[in-house]
């Protein structure tokens, strides 16, 4: 399954990078497979980076967010003079839109960072097989 990031490049700029299961496949061009597989790697490596980064941005903001909807409630409840139970204010954060929206942001960062990181040990591997390979035709090794 393809799966689409975004990509800094000098000056600011962006692109998308769509990785999917054609860098996985091992075609029969030894060159081309072993001069690419390196660069693959650093890129999903950079684009892992980004997602990790992403994903520690996105945690911090609905932390920030959370404790400041629970300092809202209890200065409210204080002032008020009734002092609410901690599950009531934690059942009406998470009843609110913005809830959702974080913990959905949440899940869609953690699912990027675990596809890249699977992505990146699928190229390892891609990796050793290719130098397998290479190593077996210099031998004289050829697959049928």
């Amino acid at each position: 399954m393809a799966r689409k990031f975004n990509r800094n490049l000098l000056g600011g700029h962006e692109t998308e990078v769509v990785l999917d299961e054609k860098y996985l496949t091992l075609s029969s061009d030894l060159d081309a497979e072993t001069s690419s597989v390196a660069s693959t790697m650093g890129l999903v490596g950079e684009l892992l980076a980004n997602a990790v980064e992403i994903q520690g941005c996105q945690e911090a903001e609905y932390r920030y967010w959370r404790a400041c909807k629970m300092k809202e409630m209890v200065d409210s409840s204080v002032s008020g003079g009734q002092k609410r139970p901690e599950y009531a204010m934690s059942a009406e954060i998470e009843s609110c839109s913005d809830f959702l929206k974080h913990k959905n942001s949440l899940a869609k960062a953690d699912a990027d960072v675990q596809y890249l990181r699977s992505y990146l040990e699928a190229l390892k591997v891609k990796s050793f097989l290719v130098q397998t390979k290479a190593n077996l035709a210099r031998v004289g090794f050829t697959s049928g």
